[in-house]
């Protein structure tokens, strides 16, 4: 738990992307909102990218929960909450707006030898857009006009599927037998008589 709270802050209130280089596997893979991307090269980016967007930016680490799944293999997720103001422009938000946003955002990693191999980053984007005072209609297609259209999909080539196996339920009989009757419930009541 302390790895990624100290890592957090190192990153985003500490201002240190570069930080970014000794706590990702250089072929981590990151899945959000916008798609997968591979690489410590495009974790760096979108770190940077966001510190230019929000310098301000306030990043609260809490309710982290973990587990070892095997000696040196750790999943954690963690409930981020940041504020920061919209200082600089960018694909999502457009142009600055100086408008103070606050925004949750959800961090599933999985750490392999103190290193993040991948990570699953969901972020409230709908609240940013609308605390911007923009129309998200508009937001969504500034945002996919500023990814190249092969760009949208050439990442599903580079990431290798896993395949997980689970079981399928087996067909449970009811345990209850039918007696043959209809019992009326109402009429029974007004009769007195069992039902």
């Amino acid at each position: 738990m302390d790895y990624i709270i100290r890592c957090t802050h190192r990153i985003w209130e500490e201002k240190n992307a570069g930080f970014c280089a000794t706590h990702y596997a250089p072929d981590c893979v990151m899945h959000t909102l916008a798609g997968p991307s591979v690489g410590i090269e495009k974790v760096i980016q979108g770190t940077v990218s966001t510190l230019a967007s929000y310098a301000d930016r306030a990043v609260v680490g809490e309710d982290v929960i973990w587990s070892e799944d095997a000696p040196g293999l750790y999943l954690s997720s963690h409930r981020i909450t940041s504020h920061g103001t919209h200082l600089g422009d960018d694909s999502f938000g457009g142009d600055a707006s100086m408008v103070m946003s606050g925004v949750t955002t959800i961090a599933d990693c999985l750490v392999r030898a103190n290193l993040i191999v991948e990570e699953w980053l969901v972020r409230d984007n709908l609240l940013a857009v609308q605390q911007m005072g923009r129309e998200p209609t508009a937001a969504r297609r500034s945002r996919m006009r500023s990814i190249r259209p092969r760009a949208r999909c050439a990442h599903w080539s580079q990431l290798s599927p896993t395949r997980i196996s689970v079981p399928r339920p087996q067909r449970r009989r009811p345990r209850w037998k039918s007696v043959g009757r209809r019992i009326d419930v109402a009429s029974a009541a007004a009769t007195g008589s069992a039902v």
